[in-house]
């Protein structure tokens, strides 16, 4: 779950309500993961949704591993591809 944190930190521009800005480069990396724990359940599964929906690049690789000797297939898709 931390590196969901971290790339939805990232991708923070501005925090707003109705009466105020504030801009993510002057909130330090414990500020914003302070904001994002206390959003409520409903609140992050939009910002989950959007991550989930946005369009995203995927790669079909295909290698000889030196260990086993045999041809492998894996897709490449997304943050879980990574981490």
């Amino acid at each position: 779950m931390t590196e969901i944190f971290d790339v939805v930190i990232e991708c923070i521009d501005n925090i707003y309500n109705t009466e105020e800005v504030w801009q993510s480069k002057d909130q330090t990396k414990e500020e914003l993961l302070d904001f994002l724990n206390n959003l409520n359940n409903e609140q992050f599964m939009k910002i989950r949704g959007f991550f989930e929906t946005m369009p995203k690049l995927s790669k079909e690789v295909k290698y000889d591993c030196p260990v086993c000797n045999k041809h492998h297939t894996k897709l490449l898709e997304g943050l879980d591809s990574f981490f």
